[in-house]
């Protein structure tokens, strides 16, 4: 039996091998008809190019042809341009040109390419600085519901940096980003709803710290343990803070919980330790929850 496993092994792996080297001889002929098309000018076939040297990550071959669809008016090749120009490993970065892709791309629409020229006008990177730039362009991507614009307009509000500074604004926006999956909005929501006097919501803030520490944000696990040491909005439970602060501590290399445990019992730590375990048996099994 083991020897029939053995060479059942075998031949699947050489059967998936060949099947390896059959696609990977087809992609080979696919890309070199597109480069005969695209040499004759053909926007589509460069298009194409652009978009699968980018992916793939080979950023030389994706400068040649993004640059040539991109100078045709392709607003993901200018976008892919604009990126590559100021990200990528192997070619010469240029901020400037990065600047004037990603403009290109931004006034055809691309929403990534004017959040991204939004960061820009905020760190002031290849342009100078400037914040109302910055909210102008994430707010134009944040309409067509670009999940990082979104997040981003909202701590423009939520500062007053480039906007008239507008809790109900920024939680709006929060909201949006946080229902597409981000992260960061649930924590910004978390902190606002704490520690904004206008919206304070201790339960509020609690549910959005809880959403983001499930998917790994380390500093909503803090903030967490905090509000039960501090006693917001719950009574005080240094165990429960203890909890939080040993998930903390694991996801970011820190010791608070260390600090916490010259106050506690030993019977206390090892509880706070044990529903720190159980926490994490749940995380894994509801992961994106």
């Amino acid at each position: 039996m083991n020897t029939l496993c053995y060479y059942f092994w075998v031949l699947l792996g050489g059967v998936l091998f060949l099947a390896e080297m059959l696609v990977g001889a087809e992609v080979d002929k696919n890309i070199a008809a597109l480069e005969q098309l695209a040499d004759q000018n053909d926007i589509s076939a460069q298009v194409k190019l652009c978009d699968y040297h980018y992916h793939d990550e080979n950023y030389t071959s994706a400068l040649l042809w993004c640059k040539k669809a991109a100078e045709r008016g392709s607003t993901e090749a200018s976008y892919n341009l604009g990126w590559i120009y100021r990200n990528a490993e192997n070619v010469e970065k240029d901020i400037q040109q990065a600047v004037f892709w990603y403009r290109k791309a931004a006034e055809l629409g691309h929403a990534g390419a004017q959040n991204n020229l939004g960061v820009m006008y905020l760190q002031g990177n290849g342009v100078a600085q400037d914040k109302k730039q910055a909210a102008k362009w994430y707010e134009k991507a944040a309409t067509q519901g670009n999940v990082v614009a979104q997040n981003n307009l909202g701590v423009m509000y939520a500062s007053g940096e480039g906007v008239t500074k507008d809790i109900q604004q920024a939680i709006v926006w929060y909201r949006k980003a946080a229902g597409q999956g981000s992260v960061q909005a649930s924590y910004n929501l978390g902190k606002i709803y704490e520690v904004e006097d206008r919206v304070r919501d201790y339960k509020q803030a609690m549910v959005w710290y809880q959403k983001a520490v499930k998917k790994g944000h380390a500093r909503a696990a803090y903030r967490l343990g905090k509000m039960y040491e501090d006693g917001k909005g719950v009574k005080k439970d240094p165990v429960e803070a203890y909890k939080w602060m040993v998930i903390y501590d694991a996801n970011s290399r820190k010791n608070w919980a260390y600090e916490l445990e010259k106050r506690l019992s030993s019977e206390e730590i090892l509880k706070g330790q044990n529903e720190a375990g159980q926490w994490w048996e749940e995380r894994k099994k509801q992961p994106d929850k």
